[in-house]
């Protein structure tokens, strides 16, 4: 079960941690902080380090250290709720995929809580990709927008006759 370890962790959380639809839109945020922004990359790097340690870890203490420090990591993302930060000047897009789990109001197993984290960062990672994709099709469809009307200025300059401006003497001489 997710618990808490640290001193001022059990000072908010007694027993096991109750996971609320209030704490899945934290974690969310705070994925999509460390996912969407080139500054997580670090932390994701050593996220994914520990979460492999804890689960494939040669010796019990490697493993039992690596899943407190994971611990440690996601009940104080619940407590200081870090990942909204990046969100709060309302200049990045929040329509990214979020975690619709249930609530775990008994607390959740650790494994379970890192599976439903890990899954929802790949999730992310995927919907970033296909958001830069399309970006990348609206920047080369506008630029050719442009240089078709640049061709299509260029035809219609061309086009123009040139109107020169000649004293007449007779009419007749136009017909």
């Amino acid at each position: 079960m997710l618990k808490a370890k640290d001193a001022r962790h059990k000072s908010i959380y007694k027993n096991n941690i109750p996971i609320t639809k209030t704490d899945w839109n934290v974690i969310g945020y705070w994925n999509a902080s460390l996912v969407l922004f080139d500054s997580g990359i670090d932390i994701l790097d050593k996220d994914i380090r520990h979460v492999e340690l804890m689960k494939n870890g040669k010796t019990s203490t490697e493993q039992t250290t690596n899943r407190d420090k994971w611990c440690f990591r996601i009940v104080n993302e619940l407590i200081r709720k870090q990942g909204t930060k990046q969100f709060l000047l309302g200049e990045e897009s929040s329509n990214w995929p979020k975690i619709k789990e249930y609530e775990y109001k008994n607390g959740i197993s650790i494994d379970r809580i890192t599976d439903i984290i890990m899954n929802h960062r790949k999730a992310l990672e995927t919907w970033k990709q296909n958001k830069l994709r399309n970006q990348h099709k609206i920047i080369d469809k506008q630029q050719r927008i442009v240089i078709q009307t640049i061709e299509h200025e260029e035809l219609n300059q061309q086009e123009i006759p040139t109107i020169q401006h000649a004293v007449v003497d007779d009419w007749e001489d136009l017909i």
